[in-house]
């Protein structure tokens, strides 16, 4: 051939796998967390408003009885690589159970190697380690939060949904970084989506949108809300207001798509995980909706009832054809998406995939052909709470075919579906021939998964993630869940279990064990240490004052377990929540145990003798700067349970506490009749958790300090009758009531001259359903219409999660200058312009303005 004919050839071939590549389709899933069938407008809802949603819906095919499992991590397993998720390995959402086997391939791996940029942002819930993260499995732009929800125990420490801090991965960063953001997570999740787009907008790409939201804890701006407040038919106005602002994104991208030309061929697919969990409230559940709507089926997340697990689904390609506003009523489910797109963008499916579902293009094609499913199974591997645990079979699970669901949920219902789309009337009675038929079905389902429900392991030594950052809540459990929230790690549980790892190569390993975040700066309740792995064990006792332990051990490769043991003074053993697990350089130097102290605690120490504090009726503790801790005096002797309690009664004034190296405090107590002295104390820049109801009822914190901290309760009522006139909130985080605490905060509370100004208020009121009408509502004062310069001040203050009836309830009782609830408040134009309210309504309740 002459040169002249190979350059021709040459030519031909690239310009074909260019034309090849231009016509390829593009694919972007989103898949949004916990919101159900009925939380769109589309479907029904007759409160919610989805009007960008509501046009994909009109403009694409739906797939009307498309189910995926009750939960997130199942569905997300199933969803990735087209098989069953007990096969995966990911079929829970902790307890070691989130994981695949490293075998399995995902959608992300497909595209991949079919020469496609993948993307992922949002919520993973497949492994937070090597090798089980996004950047591990196919996607090569990354950027996502670990856990199952933003600000659980392995997110990063402090986010709250608002201006967060993600991991980024690429291909030449499969360590990761973490990235701190501007702004609301949804918004942040679409608009780095458009960044991948963007980026990729000359080569063909698969991004997968995955928000965390409408998930809990329910955070969203106040003006998403408000819409929805107030409405006896809105169960969560809060979740209402993170499907708006949904909504609005899936406008946003649809609108930007267009602009770059991409609309048309772009495959467009919206779902989401798994049955509602806060669009309306149930009993239980099983239940159908007792207030709000769920497009009448029975069940909701966590349900193996339709509610639970039937979901919206639409497609949209208008290059392929798929637009219109089609219904396709066929029986179909998450394992169906990878083969589906596989086959609408002509991708071949190795062998290795063998994903259980089937390709859905005939229906989208329209074919009548004989469809060869017969039905299908979802079921919930070890129920809610994993005390079902270890699955077994039939228990929690359904049969469903497009007229029956047979449900194994302690006894056996059969519902016809067609005829009882509520599953009220159970009919096995009557037809015994087709519960029999479905127990058969059941069987080849059983068969596969169960010998697949295996621990999954975490790497240790993986060059790709080292040192290995590891949670409790991938903890192996026999039962139950293990602590995977702060809700439970801050009471220091007493319980441990393994971390099923896998030593990547043998070699010297450093463990740092904790009980929270390092970032947290939170001390080491206990005084000794374990670490068992690999039939080797080494123990080291932990001094006060410290945050955390670190002691080295020489590990053989291969699978095994590692256990964590910290036991406190009395006796009583838990796990360390947080290990840290590095591969270090082997100098052949003895192996190391070190205590890691609390950052500049001793620096911070200032008083030069002990100084005694009554503590209750008939104790004292003495506070000693020099060790960092809280000393017992000989005479105390129940100094085990005083040590940690500082209990309901005590005279805590004028303690600084911060110049005792303190830099956290969490008490279940202060909530009771005692009367407990708080005056003049120092708790600035702590971080301050009271989980107990009724926080400081009756107190005296007069003067008190709290300034720059941050101050979570989790009870109803906190500050009640609480005297805190001049106390120094300035600067402070107030997380106090809307997600826990059902009733008011500061209910004639006496804030004669207290300071609030830059306070941000991290909660929203949304949940202050009961009382709210003494929300801020003040106590006895000598505050009269002359004495303004001592009203409590809420300058250049973030009030803006304060709505709907308690931030009336506020701007009314704070604007009083009666002489008995007289209080006043001042505000200035900082305050206006970070809460979103307005000089007209302050200035109608008697606010003053500052300049």
């Amino acid at each position: 051939m002459t040169q002249l004919a190979t350059t021709i050839v040459l030519l031909t071939s690239l310009l074909t796998a260019n034309a090849m590549a231009v016509n390829r389709p593009n694919v972007i899933l989103v898949m949004t967390d916990d919101q159900g069938y009925g939380d769109l407008s589309c479907h029904g809802n007759p409160v919610l408003k989805t009007p960008n949603l509501d046009r994909l819906y009109a403009e694409s095919v739906r797939l009307t009885d498309f189910h995926v499992s009750p939960f997130c991590t199942p569905t997300r397993a199933a969803l990735m690589t087209g098989n069953h998720p007990g096969s995966t390995g990911a079929y829970r959402t902790s307890s070691g159970r989130t994981m695949m086997h490293p075998d399995e391939k995902t959608v992300g791996h497909l595209f991949a190697e079919a020469g496609y940029a993948t993307g992922m942002v949002g919520k993973w819930h497949l492994g937070d380690n090597a090798p089980h993260r996004p950047q591990d499995r196919g996607f090569q732009d990354a950027l996502w939060h670990r856990c199952g929800g933003i600000g659980q125990a392995s997110d990063y420490w402090g986010n709250d949904y608002f201006d967060d801090t993600y991991e980024r991965a690429t291909v030449d960063n499969k360590q990761g970084t973490f990235e701190k953001f501007e702004g609301y997570c949804t918004d942040v999740w679409f608009r780095e989506g458009l960044r991948f787009v963007e980026k990729n907008r000359d080569k063909p790409f698969f991004l997968y949108i995955a928000p965390n939201a409408p998930h809990g804890p329910y955070y969203v701006a106040p003006e998403w809300a408000k819409p929805y407040q107030g409405n006896e038919q809105v169960a969560n106005a809060n979740f209402y207001g993170m499907v708006a602002n949904i909504d609005h994104n899936m406008g946003v991208l649809r609108r930007r798509l267009k602009e770059l030309g991409l609309a048309d061929n772009t495959i467009l697919i919206f779902m989401t995980d798994n049955g509602t969990a806060a669009g309306a409230k149930f009993q239980g559940l099983d239940s159908e909706a007792v207030t709000g709507f769920n497009a009448g089926m029975r069940g909701k997340k966590s349900s193996i009832y339709d509610g639970g697990h039937r979901v919206p689904f639409f497609i949209h390609w208008p290059k392929g054809g798929l637009t219109g506003g089609r219904d396709i009523d066929t029986l179909a489910a998450h394992i169906d998406v990878l083969p589906t797109l596989a086959e609408l963008c002509g991708i071949a499916v190795p062998k290795e995939y063998e994903p259980d579902g089937i390709s859905l293009k005939p229906l989208l094609d329209g074919s009548d052909e004989p469809w060869p499913r017969k039905h299908h199974v979802v079921q919930f591997h070890g129920a809610a709470g994993g005390n079902a645990l270890p699955a077994q079979p039939f228990a929690h699970s359904v049969v469903l075919t497009e007229r029956w669901r047979l449900v194994n949920h302690g006894d056996e219902f059969l519902y016809d579906i067609e005829a009882d789309p509520a599953q009220r009337k159970d009919v096995s009675e009557e037809h015994p021939e087709v519960v029999q038929q479905l127990r058969e079905a059941y069987q080849p389902f059983w068969n596969k998964v169960s010998p697949r429900m295996t621990p999954v392991r975490i790497d240790l030594g993986n060059p790709d993630q080292n040192p290995t950052e590891l949670c409790s809540q991938d903890w192996y459990m026999q039962k139950g869940n293990p602590p995977w929230w702060f809700g439970s790690i801050r009471k220091l549980p007493k319980v441990t279990a393994p971390w099923m790892v896998n030593v990547r190569r043998a070699g010297r390993y450093r463990f740092t064990l904790r009980q929270w975040p390092s970032a947290a700066e939170k001390p080491l309740v206990a005084v000794r240490a374990k670490v068992v792995i690999a039939g080797q064990e080494k123990e080291m006792k932990v001094p006060a004052g410290c945050k955390a332990v670190r002691m080295e051990l020489n590990l053989p490769a291969g699978p095994t377990e590692l256990w964590t043991y910290l036991v406190n003074d009395r006796g009583q053993t838990g796990g360390a929540y947080f290990t840290d697990v590095e591969l270090v350089p082997d100098d052949e130097s003895p192996l190391e145990t070190e205590a890691i102290p609390l950052r500049a605690a001793v620096e911070r120490a200032t008083p030069s003798k002990p100084t005694v504090y009554g503590i209750g009726t008939d104790a004292s503790i003495t506070f000693n700067a020099e060790l960092d801790t809280l000393k017992n005096p000989s005479r105390i002797r129940k100094w085990a349970n005083d040590k940690l309690k500082l209990k309901d009664g005590s005279n805590l004034s004028g303690i600084d506490f911060p110049a005792l190296g303190i830099t956290s405090w969490s008490a279940d107590s202060f909530g009771n009749a005692a009367k407990t002295i708080w005056d003049e104390a120092k708790l600035n820049e702590l971080t301050l958790n009271f989980t107990g109801h009724n926080f400081g009822y009756n107190d005296s914190m007069r003067k008190a300090n709290f300034s720059a901290s941050t101050i979570n309760t989790t009870g109803n009522q906190a500050f009640l009758f609480t005297d805190l006139t001049g106390a120094d909130f300035s600067g402070a985080a107030l997380n106090i009531a809307g997600f826990s605490g059902r009733m008011t905060a500061f209910r004639k509370a006496i804030l004669t001259g207290a300071d609030f100004s830059d306070v941000t208020w991290g909660l929203s009121t949304d949940g202050l359903t009961e009382k709210t009408e003494f929300f801020f509502s003040g106590g006895p004062g000598s505050t009269s219409a002359a004495d303004k310069h001592r009203a409590v001040t809420f300058e250049n203050a973030d009030l803006s999660r304060i709505t709907g009836p308690a931030k009336v309830a506020m701007i009314k009782n704070l604007g009083r200058f009666d002489g008995n609830t007289a209080i006043g408040a001042k505000y200035d134009q900082a305050m206006l312009k970070r809460s979103g309210w307005t000089a007209a309504e302050l200035e109608a309740a008697g606010w003053q303005k500052v300049k």
